[in-house]
């Protein structure tokens, strides 16, 4: 019976070892994924959770009114 047991939990280990490989690998995956959203002279780019890993703004679009340039950077974000 305790041989049983042991088995089980040698199996169980050798599991939670290859659960553990597959997490590590699938975050190391997502870690890479980015999004971008482009308009008007505004990229935004983010990461798999959303957040912005690159901001650029032309020249140009800094001369937008300000609630205008917002909305670009708001709409680029969520397109992102």
């Amino acid at each position: 019976m305790t041989t049983d047991i042991q088995e089980w939990e040698r199996q169980l280990q050798r599991e939670l070892t290859e659960i553990r490989s597959h997490s590590q690998q699938l975050a190391a995956a997502i870690a890479v994924v980015r999004g971008r959203g482009e308009l008007r002279g505004v990229l935004v780019e983010v990461d798999a959770d959303g957040d912005i890993t690159d901001l650029q703004i032309a020249p140009g679009a800094m001369r937008s009114p300000s609630n205008q340039l917002a909305g670009v950077l708001r709409h680029c974000h969520r397109k992102a």
